[in-house]
Formats: structure tokens, sequence, C-alpha cells
């Protein structure tokens, strides 16, 4: 008790970093010391490796270990202490030992949880970990943003890009947990849901997406995601806009009147400004959703034959584009080559072919 009460009273606190200094300063004296000792008598007995001192070795890194569970219990006495020291720590994650970058992770983690905004710094030197590291810290390293995030000491929309990267891991270990992490993330309504999976689709890399459209669609949304309203239209919208790899989700969609409609309005443009519709594989997705439609009246019956009706002709273009034996330059598509035919069977020859020449 009166060792606690040491370490709790502040006018001991400097003695305390002084002695805790002194002891650090020593010990790495003593172990320059060792490693010139060990190393003459390996050189004096004629041994070549370090069978014969596993046992040194076993004992060192038990010393080391306890060593870190007390400075992670120093620093966690106080958030001023760990602020004043905040560089040992980030020495400590960026250490060649793996113990010392597991230990100083659960240190961080700690001290993140207490002082969410205190360390910003360290929590860019645990993102570090999650990109370089070897596969066993990049596991501790991505449990560390988990539990952080589920604590809700952060915001998961700074955090997307992570996310989607982290379902895309190369290690089953890292993967399931970001499975899991999202998965317990989504439990909310449906739209808040449906932000969550277009902010992580939106902020993936582009050359990632399609990887990652298959994952949330098999591993991630359930039918009624798939099926909502503010999903479908999210959707929609990210094709719009070029998103080609959202086209992934158009076979999973429940092609409710409002994304007809929005689909219709698609049709009336010129298709070759419509990014939606420039792709061939879009298009037919797009074709593919409209057939599943079930009108509940002749009006949308009608909307629905019409819109089909314009996709199976952009459909059809794209076919007949596939099938030229050379690449069209200058920006010139079939459509515009139909539409100067279209003008020029319009014009009335009144006078000669002379006066129209």
């Amino acid at each position: 008790m009166e060792h606690h009460r040491l370490w709790e009273q502040e006018q001991n606190m400097e003695v305390s970093v002084r002695f805790l200094e002194l002891i650090g300063h020593l010990s790495q004296r003593y172990k320059v010391a060792s490693d010139i000792f060990m190393k003459r008598l390996r050189t004096s007995r004629g041994v070549s490796s370090n069978a014969e001192f596993d046992y040194l070795k076993h004992e060192d890194l038990k010393a080391q270990e306890e060593a870190l569970r007390s400075l992670s219990s120093f620093l966690l006495l106080s958030v001023d202490l760990a602020k004043r020291h905040r560089t040992l720590l980030k020495g400590l994650l960026e250490d060649e030992e793996k113990p010392v970058k597991v230990a100083a992770l659960a240190t961080v983690a700690k001290l993140i949880l207490t002082s969410p905004n205190e360390f910003p710094d360290l929590l860019d030197g645990v993102s570090d970990l999650m990109d370089t590291d070897t596969s066993e810290v990049q596991l501790e390293a991505y449990t560390v943003y988990a539990h952080l995030l589920l604590s809700k000491k952060m915001k998961a929309q700074g955090f997307m890009k992570r996310l989607a990267v982290g379902l895309l891991h190369k290690d089953a270990r890292i993967k399931g947990l970001m499975k899991e992490l999202v998965t317990q993330l989504m439990d909310g309504n449906a739209k808040s849901r449906c932000v969550l999976v277009i902010s992580i689709f939106k902020q993936c890399p582009g050359n990632r997406r399609d990887s990652l459209a298959r994952t949330l669609v098999n591993d991630i949304l359930a039918p009624c995601d798939l099926e909502a309203e503010e999903f479908g239209s999210s959707v929609l919208q990210l094709l719009r806009l070029g998103q080609s790899e959202a086209a992934h989700f158009l076979p999973k969609l429940h092609p409710s009147k409002n994304l007809v409609s929005k689909i219709d309005s698609w049709t009336q443009l010129d298709s070759s400004k419509v990014c939606a519709l420039k792709s061939k594989k879009i298009s037919q997705s797009v074709l593919g959703l409209m057939s599943r439609y079930r009108p509940a009246s002749a009006a949308e019956k009608d909307t629905q034959t019409r819109v089909l009706s314009q996709l199976e002709k952009i459909c059809g273009r794209h076919e007949s584009r596939a099938q030229l034996p050379y690449e069209v330059k200058g920006g010139i598509c079939i459509e515009d080559y139909e539409r100067e035919i279209s003008k020029f069977k319009d014009v009335r020859l009144d006078g000669s072919l002379a006066d129209l020449l």
C-alpha cells in the first residue's frame, strides 16, 4: 500500500522518473557488457551458435517482458506522464523485436481509450504497423483499431479506407476480424447501415473495388440490406457518377418504382453522356434489373416496356461497337453516326444536286 501511495504523490513523480531513467541507462550498459562477455566466451570455447546459451536468452526475454509491463503500468498512472514520455512509446512501436511492439501496442491502446484526442501521433504509429509490419504485429495493430472503433472512442467515418483494405487483407485472421468489426458497426437502422457500406466502398482503392463489392455481397450484406430502397438508390448514384464496380450489386437489388423512375430518366438522355450506360456490362446489368420489375399498373407496365426497349438498343450498340474491326478515334461513337444519318434523311431536296453542293 505504501508503495502505491508513493507513486501517486506528485512531488515524488520526478524522482521516480529519474530513477527509471537511471535504471534504463544502467541496463543498457549492462547489455553492452553482457554482449561483449558472451562474444568472448563463445570465441574462447569455440562455440559457433547460441544453442548453449538459450537459457540466458530465455531469461533475458522474461526480464524484458517484465520491464515492459512495469513501464506500461507506470505510463498509465496519468495522461500527463504518458504525454511527457510519448517519444519513448513511439520508439517502442518502431522497435525491431515483435514482443516489444506488441507490448507497446497494448499500452498505446489503453492510452487512446483513456484520452482519444491526446495521442494522434501514437495512433499514426499504430496505423504504420498495419501497413508495413509482419503478420503477427499487423494483427495486433488491427485489433487495437477494432477495439477503438467498437468502444466509440473514434468515429468510424474517419477510417473507411482502413476498413476496406482490411476486408481484402491476405491474412485470413485480419480479414475475419474486419468482417466481424464491420458487421458489429452495421448494428443500426437501414439508412445508417447503407451509409456505412457505401462509404467503405467509395473509400476503397479503385483497383480493388470489384473484390470489395463481391466480399460485401457474399459476407457482409444481408438480403434485407441489398433490397432496401436506400441502398438501391445509392448504388444507382455510384453508377451515375461512373463507379462501374458498383454494378456487382445490381443482380441483388430490388427493382422498386423509384429505381425504375431513375433508370427511365437515364434512357431519355443521350446514352453517350450517361456514365452508367457507357459500359456494356453495366447496361446489361441494368437491363436485367428492369426485367425483374413487376409493375402494379398499366402506366408502370408502359414505362417498363419503354425503358426495356431503350436499354436493348443501347446493349445492341455496345455489341455493334465490339464487332468493329478497328477502334473509332476522335470520340465519335455509333450514336453520333446514327444522329447524322437521321438528320440527312430528314433533309428535303428542293433544288438540284448542283445547288445543294
